[in-house]
């Protein structure tokens, strides 16, 4: 069989679970190439793995490879144990028991169960799958055909994938939330205590009694059942040494071990080399003996630990299985008071307040508005802001269906899908739409078609993006980000040609219809602007064969190249003249009341910032140096909203700024500055006076070796402080 695509590729992810000895990507990746090897799985396809349908959820991994495992199927998750063994069914055959457990749901008492469920809003789906029978469910009453042939869809795959949801408490929807309580307790679960406090703890309990044990074995060597209490203490000393012990314990030449030798030697009724009067003396007049001894290590033992984070751990998932696992916490206070005598564990004591690192992880799934996270922390860049959106667009994509507990279920199964990952798809080919699934399919239907749902997603579109650039002015929305806007401007009616971020290692060297539609968006909206002379855009009336431009621009002479970076510079070039969305919203949405003086300075704070952090890996510079002309250029097309005057005034703010930074940053930056001062006054600024993320060979405006490079001049390393915590 011909190698597929990307088969290279995976041979070195596995080389490198391998080196890092992780046990999960090795089986991924193993999976992966035996699948490809077999013919099980074709790279590139909507339809990946051989037998499954579209709409199964696939497991995938980095670069968007599928595996041949389902995120709705492999081995029974705890609810579904629970389940089986209530049933009587036997829970080693996870084929059959997860074919039992679909079909009970489809039973009189299973579809009650369902619609209790639906009603009190007392389930929980991780995938899109799990909400299918809820939905056949509500449709049994209303629509039955359609119910029918959502059955006739799925029942094929009843042995390997689960079609019902988890249950839970009811949920409160009110607010949005960063991270769920499922995702804190995994967080949880891991928790061990550190090796330093294991090994102090032992000393105390282990260690320390252990050796005055020991001096008073030597000093009573010739007492009655002597013998029998050494055994015992070699004993306790063998089994000490299997738990993480402090060096002092096991060197030779230390006191613990000069004693044990003398003690073995008398044991064997030899003469032990060290002297056993000189061992006791050194022991008791530094610690006493008795009443002495005893207040003495009274004394240590307090400074034991006395709250250990995996007890604690314990205690406060405990807590948290009270809440529903999908969504984040209403109350964090609720969480996080002190332990309770009825929660008092060893390592836990009543009275014991959480430590902060736990007080933290809580408060980051607290659920609030959008602006209450930011503000708070809990949404620090815009790939987080993403995360969050489906739960407002989820509400939006479900406003019209009869009943709330159809919305309910709506809602799930478009949370649940948001978190489906992107597969690597080749020749232009789109990911599968949530309107592909045969369920979501059916409960669309059910939308009333005559209330106005146009104005709601509207208005959120608007504060979404708003909130996206005043927050995170220097970033790109991201490809998740985009997902959403895209929803959000379906549901309102808007014809907005969004595009995404397209990956230099697999582009394929031409861009869809989409992209030319983006592209025509941005040459109309900038042009005779400060954003079109500085890029120096082509004119809107040529023929728009965007690849073919992109790589003459970029000076490429083929669209499709072997070269990362030739692709890099291509989609660079594509990003420029498509504005990377920019256009596309500022030219549709009413986003009149955004600060573009305040924007554009503090993406040049950040570009200051990022420029001068030092960086010794090449793949951290090299994205370093792209994600700054990124900005570079989200910088100039906010430059380009002001007024001529304006420009001026935000420039000399920009040079202002540029006069604190470091000489060696200052030196290296100038031509660019040049070259934008160049453009507000009218002119088109040259070729190397351009900032681009994306450049074959040495490029103008990165830093060599920044660090080494202050280090050697003994320049000033100032950087600026950024709002909204970008800089701690």
């Amino acid at each position: 069989m011909a190698e597929q695509p990307g088969e290279k590729y995976a041979f070195l992810n596995l080389a490198k679970a391998l080196s890092a000895e992780s046990s999960k990507k090795i089986r991924q990746w193993r999976d992966v190439l035996a699948a490809m090897k077999a013919g099980d799985l074709t790279v590139g396809s909507r339809t990946p793995v051989a037998g499954m349908p579209k709409w199964a959820t696939p497991e995938v991994v980095r670069g968007g490879f599928a595996t041949t495992a389902f995120a709705a199927g492999g081995k029974l998750r705890p609810h579904e144990v629970a389940k089986a063994e209530e049933l009587g069914l036997q829970t080693s055959d996870v084929s059959r028991a997860r074919l039992a457990l679909n079909n009970w749901h489809l039973t009189d008492e299973g579809l009650k169960k369902l619609s209790q469920q639906a009603a009190a809003a007392e389930f929980a789906a991780q995938t899109p799958e799990e909400t299918a029978l809820l939905t056949v469910c509500l449709l049994l009453e209303h629509d039955p055909d359609a119910a029918e042939e959502i059955l006739a869809e799925i029942t094929p795959f009843f042995d390997r994938l689960r079609f019902y949801p988890a249950p839970c408490a009811a949920r409160k929807t009110d607010g949005a939330f960063v991270r769920s309580v499922q995702e804190i307790r995994d967080q949880l679960s891991g928790k061990v205590p550190r090796e330093q406090i294991v090994v102090q703890h032992n000393t105390l309990t282990r260690w320390i009694p252990l050796y005055d044990r020991l001096i008073d074995l030597l000093a009573e060597h010739e007492s009655e059942g002597w013998t029998i209490r050494v055994d015992d203490w070699c004993a306790d000393y063998d089994q000490a040494l299997t738990a993480p012990t402090a060096q002092r314990w096991k060197k030779p030449t230390g006191q613990l071990q000069r004693a044990r030798r003398a003690l073995l030697a008398l044991r064997r009724g030899g003469d032990p080399n060290d002297n056993v009067e000189t061992i006791i003396k050194r022991h008791r007049l530094k610690y006493g003996i008795a009443e002495e001894r005893r207040a003495h290590r009274q004394s240590q033992a307090e400074q034991d630990v006395k709250v250990w984070h995996d007890a604690v751990a314990k205690i406060v998932a405990a807590r948290l299985a009270k809440l529903p696992l999908d969504m984040g916490v209403a109350d964090p206070s609720s969480v996080t008071g002190p332990i309770g005598p009825d929660e008092e564990v060893v390592g836990g004591p009543s009275g014991a307040q959480l430590p902060r690192s736990f007080e933290r992880g809580i408060h980051s799934a607290r659920m609030a508005s959008i602006d209450e996270l930011v503000e708070g922390g809990q949404i620090g860049a815009s790939e987080v802001l993403a995360k969050v959106l489906p739960q407002i667009t989820s509400s939006i994509y479900a406003s019209g269906l009869p009943t709330e507990a159809e919305a309910e279920v709506c809602r799930t199964l478009y949370r649940a899908f948001s978190n489906r990952r992107s597969l690597l798809l080749l020749n232009l080919k789109s990911q599968v739409r949530l309107e592909e699934l045969p369920w979501a399919q059916a409960l669309l239907r059910r939308r009333d078609g005559e209330h106005d749902a146009k104005e709601i997603p509207l208005q959120a579109l608007t504060e979404l993006v708003r909130l996206s650039l005043t927050h995170f002015p220097h970033l790109i929305f991201p490809n998740t980000l985009i997902q959403e806007f895209s929803m959000l401007a379906k549901l309102a009616d808007l014809e907005i040609p969004f595009t995404n971020e397209i990956a230099a290692d697999i582009f394929m060297g031409a861009f869809s219809e989409q992209f030319a539609k983006a592209a025509n968006v941005g040459l109309s909206y900038y042009a005779g602007t400060l954003y079109a002379r500085y890029y120096d855009l082509p004119d809107q009336k040529r023929t728009l064969r965007l690849a073919e431009i992109c790589a003459e621009r970029a000076g490429v002479r083929k669209t499709r190249n072997w070269s990362v970076s030739s692709n890099g510079m291509i989609i660079e070039q594509q990003q420029i003249i498509t504005t990377h969305n920019l256009a596309q919203v500022l030219s549709v949405l009413d986003l009149s009341d955004l600060r573009f003086e305040d924007m554009a300075l503090r993406c040049f704070e950040w570009i200051c910032w990022r420029q001068q952090t030092p960086l010794t890996d090449w793949r951290a510079k090299l994205q370093m140096t792209k994600n700054t002309a990124y900005a570079w250029r989200q910088m100039i097309a906010f430059m380009s909203e002001l007024t001529p005057a304006e420009q001026g005034v935000a420039f000399e703010s920009i040079e202002s700024t540029a006069g604190n930074q470091s000489t060696e940053y200052q030196a290296r930056f100038a031509p660019a500055l040049a070259g934008l001062g160049r453009a507000i006054s009218g002119e088109t600024p040259s070729s190397d006076e351009v900032f681009l993320g994306w450049v074959q060979g040495i490029h103008p405006f990165a830093p060599r070796n920044v660090s080494t490079t202050l280090r050697q001049r003994g320049l000033d390393f100032r950087l600026v402080r950024l709002p909204y915590g970008l800089v701690d």
